[in-house]
């Protein structure tokens, strides 16, 4: 799915500034009051408004990233990949005028993109660029950040089948987690989520359990039961679930995750199709060959249908989500 993982993870925050009704901040102010609850198209367009009023007013560059930064995380939620990676190099196109390449402000923006579903092939100087980010921060970067980076190198990583290194940013992530006794939740949740997918990868599948309900359980007391933001976390601990011979269990967490995508993300979008999928396997595996026959070909088509929005020829493969064939 995500999103770049899930969660907006560009770390710089728009000021609180002064301003007369109608302006940028408002629109940016009603944007992410609305990503905040789940309700990205609403948040998409705001975020036009307040990037359309902001152009106009000639605002400082800095706060015209953040807001192309929020319109790249809006689409990419609502599964328009191809407009979401246009936003995010326009972000990065802008960030390297005014910082350079060296800057951590364009390693987030470049990490956020590199992670999108669509971003099927690596450039190795864009992986040498996040690595150095991290390995020679500056005593002005934010710990936060430093992290967001980490979460999406290992997840680009972890598409590379480089598990070692990735669970090595990770549980880096998790001590300055500690060490600092602060951060994010979301993002805490997208470190834990990912880890677990890697004890998965590694048959550590108890351990995968307890890493995604952790995840999990922190994502319904931030944000609630019924956000987006859980879909991913959900379809990995069935995953886990499948795999611990829970495969009841699994149905009821695919089954719940299926009906809050349709909820708040509708029946066209990728991560419905994904988990449609898997799903559909579960189901076989429960002797329910005929029902799950059915949904394969459901999602097929919904993935089929994402694919043509975002002019991509193969299968969307959203990394953050893992199917159970086996």
């Amino acid at each position: 799915m995500k999103k770049f993982i899930g969660l907006l993870l560009f770390g710089l925050q728009i000021c609180t500034l002064q301003a007369a009704p109608q302006s940028w901040i408002e629109w940016v102010s009603e944007g992410k009051a609305s990503v905040a609850v789940g309700n990205y198209k609403a948040g998409l367009d705001a975020f036009h408004k307040a990037l359309a009023n902001g152009e106009s007013s000639k605002i400082p560059a800095r706060q015209l990233v953040e807001i192309t930064v929020s319109l790249a995380a809006a689409y990419s939620e609502l599964g328009l990949y191809a407009d979401s990676e246009g936003a995010w190099r326009k972000a990065l196109a802008m960030v390297e005028n005014t910082e350079g390449t060296a800057s951590l402000d364009y390693a987030v923006v470049l990490a956020n993109m590199l992670t999108l579903p669509i971003q099927t092939t690596r450039n190795e100087k864009d992986i040498q660029t996040l690595r150095r980010a991290i390995v020679t921060p500056r005593k002005t970067d934010s710990p936060t950040d430093l992290a967001m980076v980490r979460a999406c190198l290992a997840n680009l990583l972890m598409r590379q089948l480089k598990y070692g290194e990735a669970e090595t940013l990770l549980l880096d992530s998790l001590a300055d987690f500690d060490r600092l006794k602060e951060s994010e939740p979301q993002l805490v949740a997208t470190v834990l989520d990912l880890l677990g997918k890697i004890r998965y990868e590694q048959g550590r599948f108890a351990e995968a359990l307890q890493l995604h309900s952790r995840s999990l359980n922190i994502l319904e007391s931030t944000l609630g039961a019924q956000h987006p933001s859980l879909i991913v976390t959900l379809n990995d601990l069935a995953s886990a679930m499948v795999k611990a011979n829970r495969s009841e269990e699994a149905a009821a967490l695919y089954q719940r995750a299926i009906l809050l995508c349709a909820k708040t993300l509708g029946l066209d979008h990728p991560e419905y199709g994904v988990v449609l999928e898997n799903y559909s396997f579960v189901l076989k595996k429960l002797g329910r060959k005929h029902e799950g026959k059915e949904l394969a070909a459901r999602a097929k088509q919904i993935l089929s249908a994402s694919d043509r929005r975002n002019g991509i020829g193969a299968v969307v493969s959203v990394s953050a989500l893992r199917a159970d064939k086996k």
